[in-house]
């Protein structure tokens, strides 16, 4: 078989190995999963549904479906150490993390709510639930957030924010009777670290983070979750890299624009973002982050596959764009690597709740696409802009200017010559069709508008005229000059006995076209008074060509 090298430019590297449109899945980023759930060497895709359901699938088909009683929030494997090479499947639902092996459940784990400061505890054990004290217990927990001194609880917070005094108070009543000031704690991502070894056959500890801001490590021999980290914001994603007893990375991405990188429980770094977090991966100790301003980042630049939201898949080595191709939908989770017994799987699934699964062929060699991409970049910078037309003819003229300067000076004095001889042609006819407006009274405070209805060869012109003056006018003439040859007017003239100021006065005209070939021409309308040689106004009507007669 030929190399990759000899191959089409465009070849695709991904052979469609599944694809169901109507998989009636909904998931987020942090739902999907490739297992070796069985510890027999064939990878399984492990889904959490947002429809209240795991799904497992081997191959093409879903070998096993568990219904549970709560929307899942993050699902992550690891690896136990009495397990036998049998990884440990967790996800979590509102305060409770479930721990499933060999498909069967093993163990629930429940979040600890979060305590108040001593500071505040005591403020709460003070009040009595005295009415006439409880403007003094507002007041302080006040103080203690414009101050801001230490971060209050959650139930502080709650009655800070009510803006009835009764609905504070009925808060506070209740939480002091059920003897309970604990903050309720909800899981929001999971995690997972190697603990000796990396691989994925050897023992890892479950990492959990809170919508509190905390992180714990949970003790895969007791499932006990220990004294949490406190982190600086609300974890959303976690990943890892290295072995917890040596030299590891924990990077937790904050819902507060943050990445932080914690290293033996510690906090190490802090790594402001300028745009929301949507994702991040960790690959050779190497961060890659996509943002929600259409950017992405990384420390280490490397390769990347990104999902994008007009449905288009990019795959990227360094700076290069390696490989696009367009998926059936906006992809919600995605996720690579091996499944079954292929190394290079890509699972898609669709906001339509569709499911793709592409692997890569097995010739798939990077670096030629990589020479191909930096090809492709030179020949596009090697390609000269396509002008537009104008700037084409321009720089034609220009050269033929340089060329034969006096030919082209000749010509351009031609054709000066011929506008001036056209623009004088023009305003001689101009002067023969209207020179009865330089008998037109100066003084004439008259409007005339003239409109012609029909096909022909009976035409009606409607007539309109309007006194623009102050006074009104009497005695007015209106009479038409045509040739009568070709037209034919019943009445020749028409009259006004009293036209009053600002006022249309319509008169309709019956014209009939007589000529054989039915020839256009133009009529005259003249407004004059009696006992007057010199005419008002006047308008010239253009009439169209008649229809002939049958």
């Amino acid at each position: 078989m030929s190399q990759m090298s000899s191959q089409k430019k465009d070849q695709n590297p991904w052979l469609n190995a599944f694809r169901d449109p109507v998989a009636n899945l909904q998931v987020c980023d942090k739902g999907i999963k490739l297992v070796d759930i069985l510890g027999d060497g064939d990878t399984r895709v492990v889904i959490a549904d947002q429809q209240n359901k795991i799904v497992q699938y081997k191959g093409i088909n879903i070998e096993w479906e568990q219904q549970i009683n709560d929307r899942p929030i993050a699902l992550e494997y690891f690896m136990e150490q009495q397990g036998a090479n049998i990884p440990s499947l967790a996800f979590a639902c509102d305060k409770h993390i479930y721990i499933y092996r060999l498909m069967r459940p093993v163990f629930r784990v429940n979040i600890p709510g979060a305590g108040m400061d001593q500071r505040e505890h005591k403020i709460w054990e003070d009040f009595n639930l005295e009415p006439g004290q409880f403007q003094g217990f507002i007041e302080k927990l006040a103080e203690i957030k414009k101050s801001q001194t230490f971060q209050l609880s959650y139930h502080s917070l709650f009655a800070l924010s009510q803006n009835s005094t009764k609905k504070a108070f009925s808060y506070v009543k209740q939480l002091k009777q059920s003897n309970s000031l604990l903050t309720p704690d909800t899981c929001v991502c999971l995690g997972q670290i190697k603990i000796d070894k990396p691989g994925k056959q050897y023992p890892s500890q479950l990492l959990i983070g809170t919508e509190l801001k905390q992180l714990y490590y949970m003790n895969e021999k007791g499932y006990d979750l220990g004294i949490p980290l406190q982190l600086s914001g609300v974890p959303v994603l976690i990943e890892s890299c290295g072995i917890l007893s040596g030299n590891h990375q924990i990077v937790v991405g904050l819902r507060e624009n943050q990445i932080v990188i914690i290293e033996n429980k510690s906090i190490k770094r802090i790594i402001p973002l300028v745009s929301k977090l949507v994702s991040f991966v960790i690959s050779d100790s190497i961060i890659y982050s996509g943002m929600m301003d259409d950017s992405l980042q990384s420390f280490n630049f490397q390769g990347y596959i990104v999902a994008l939201q007009n449905q288009e898949i990019k795959i990227f080595k360094e700076r290069n764009l390696i490989y696009s191709f367009n998926g059936d939908a906006v992809v919600t989770a995605m996720k690579f690597g091996p499944f079954g017994r292929e190394d290079g799987t890509l699972i898609l699934v669709y906001k339509n709740k569709g499911l793709d699964i592409k692997m890569l062929i097995r010739q798939f060699n990077v670096q030629n696409y990589i020479n191909q991409a930096l090809q492709n970049e030179q020949n596009q910078e090697e390609k000269p802009l396509a002008l537009p037309k104008k700037t084409k003819l321009f720089i034609e003229n220009s050269l033929r200017e340089i060329d034969d300067p006096v030919s082209m000076h000749k010509v351009f004095q031609k054709d000066l010559m011929k506008m001036r001889l056209k623009t004088a042609q023009t305003y001689l006819n101009l002067l023969n069709d209207g020179n009865f407006q330089n008998m037109l009274a100066n003084e004439a405070n008259l409007r005339l508008q003239a409109d012609v209805r029909g096909l022909g060869p009976l035409f009606r012109i409607e007539l309109k005229v309007v006194n623009l003056s102050n006074e009104p006018m009497t005695g007015l003439q209106i009479m038409y000059t045509y040739d009568q040859s070709i037209f034919k007017i019943k009445k020749s003239v028409n009259m006004i006995s009293f036209l009053m100021p600002n006022i249309s006065y319509p008169i309709e005209i019956s014209v009939e076209n007589i000529d054989e070939n039915g020839t256009g021409d133009t009529i005259k309308i003249l407004v004059c008074k009696q006992g007057q040689s010199t005419p008002l106004i006047g308008a010239l009507v253009p009439m169209p060509m008649s229809e002939l007669r049958e």
